[in-house]
């Protein structure tokens, strides 16, 4: 394998040297960086301040579910070395259209029309995943790694639709002078961070009573890398927020609590891992 080669994607995958991110992955970075740009942007308007905290908490938890389906999904076109595939790029490009028309509703404050975005980004990625995991792999992949994903789709759609389609559609549809009612927003948000939670806890507690190696599905040091990424992108967007102009003394004590909040999450992302 070449360094440069995208297919190169370290154990298990019939690399050796590691993940090579291809620039349409990077550019689709950039569609996620503009996104986490424009819901920061509330933030500095200090007079309302507090009452735009709350959907900016649920904006953030659907971005961060979008990026992270997605570079689920790139990872997964490594593993299968169809990353250079034109239809590969093909559903990239799809998915950079619907993150920014997501973004275009967060500007103009249409939490209305940015939730059936949202519901449409996570549909196409729960389909697109299904649908790339059950094609032909490459030759001598692994046959335990191959069940291992083939069997994901098989839980992900049920938990799609029970935690996130079924209580955002009920939000859509009670709706509160053409906002979506919040607390059942809240309770997919609640109900997504329990099923993965159960579900991570589940896995743990398999690999750790079996007497076999556990099985690698995807690369760790690729989803920490990624990880830092985006948690990057987030806190300099906070800073950036907590810079907004305001002729208010109050807004030192601001600029001291946001960057108090970044560091803070600077060092729970980066340093805890040590």
């Amino acid at each position: 394998k070449l360094p440069g080669d995208p297919h190169n994607v370290g154990a298990g995958g019939g690399g050796g040297g590691g993940y090579s991110v291809t620039g349409i992955e990077l550019f689709s970075d950039l569609v996620m960086v503009v996104a986490i740009h424009v819901i920061a942007v509330p933030l500095e308007e200090a007079d309302v301040l507090l009452n735009n905290i709350p959907w900016y908490i649920i904006r953030v938890f659907h971005l961060w579910l979008i990026w992270h389906s997605s570079m689920i999904a790139f990872h997964l076109s490594h593993l299968f070395r169809d990353a250079d595939n034109p239809i590969h790029y093909a559903v990239v490009l799809m998915y950079m259209i619907l993150v920014m028309q997501l973004s275009q509703h967060y500007r103009t404050g249409d939490n209305y029309g940015a939730l059936i975005i949202n519901m449409i980004v996570r549909s196409f990625e729960v389909i697109s995943f299904t649908v790339q995991v059950n094609r032909e792999p490459p030759m001598h992949f692994d046959s335990a790694r191959l069940a291992i994903l083939r069997l994901i789709p098989k839980s992900m759609a049920p938990n799609f639709v029970v935690t996130e389609l079924l209580p955002l559609s009920l939000a859509l549809i009670f709706q509160v002078d053409g906002q979506p009612r919040m607390s059942l927003v809240w309770l997919s948000i609640v109900l997504v961070i329990a099923q993965r939670t159960y579900s991570a806890w589940k896995v743990d507690v398999i690999q750790r009573n079996s007497t076999k190696k556990p099985v690698e599905v995807f690369d760790p040091h690729l989803m920490k890398e990624r990880y830092e990424l985006i948690a990057l992108i987030f806190i300099g967007e906070l800073a950036f927020a907590a810079a907004g102009p305001s002729d208010e003394w109050r807004s030192v004590g601001y600029c001291v609590f946001a960057m108090l909040a970044a560091f803070g999450f600077f060092l729970l992302c980066f340093t805890a891992r040590h």
